[in-house]
């Protein structure tokens, strides 16, 4: 995970990997339009100046042509360089708030069963709009990544299982792999009950997830497991 992909404010948008060929990276298909509250010349200094702004990108794989859709807010702020006056220059710093489709933060494997895929997806929808809501998912994403595991939802006598109870039975079996869930349930916990998440906790927690979903789910961890069989075989 490149994690300045994902640090706003962007005063250009990033050249993001496309998600539909995975071979070619996103660019400005023409230029970003910004929206300036009405009358602001008038009224406010151009370094209080915020508003909307909408973009489109394509993929630079000609054979894909995918679009992506970039829109947000945007405020003004020196960008560090100086023009031909000795000034410096004011750029505008881009926010994204919402981006179509979805970017993936985090490189899925192929073999992540559709239902705990989907659950990242959202997560990727949601870093952007909301980053509490992003943490919650991930939750969520756990507690589906258990059920895969085959940890049980219920006790015996058909009582729900708290998710913290779930990593205390994933804790016998995968110890490392418990720790990271509890991590990762602690900040969805906050997202569920706060209003803000910070951005770098919340893409530490995407970098763990990366690293474990290819412990779970990449093919190598079969074909580690096949070959352990048949060598035990006389």
């Amino acid at each position: 995970m490149i994690s300045r992909l994902w640090r706003s404010p962007f005063s250009v948008l990033p050249n993001w990997r496309c998600p539909r060929c995975e071979r070619g990276h996103f660019q400005l298909d023409g230029e970003v339009k910004a929206r300036y509250p009405l009358g602001w010349e008038e009224h406010i200094s151009i370094h209080e100046v915020s508003g909307y702004f909408s973009a489109s990108m394509i993929c630079s794989y000609k054979s894909c042509g995918q679009d992506l859709l970039v829109h947000g807010e945007f405020d003004m702020d020196f960008d560090g360089t100086v023009n031909d006056y000795g000034d410096y220059e004011l750029v505008e710093m881009l926010y994204p708030k919402s981006i179509i489709p979805a970017i993936p933060i985090i490189d899925l494997p192929n073999e992540i069963p559709v239902k705990t895929k989907r659950q990242f997806e959202r997560s990727f929808s949601l870093f952007w709009m909301d980053r509490a809501a992003c943490a919650s998912v991930l939750r969520t994403a756990i507690e589906s990544i258990a059920d895969d595991l085959r940890i049980p939802r219920e006790w015996s006598r058909g009582h729900w299982m708290t998710l913290s109870h779930r990593i205390g039975i994933l804790n016998q079996t995968h110890p490392p792999l418990a720790d990271a869930f509890h991590v990762i349930k602690d900040l969805g916990n906050q997202g569920a009950h706060t209003d803000e998440v910070d951005t770098e906790r919340l893409l530490k927690a995407f970098e763990l997830m990366e690293i474990d979903l290819d412990e779970i789910y990449s093919s190598k961890k079969a074909a580690r497991t096949r070959l352990i069989e048949e060598l035990r075989k006389k």
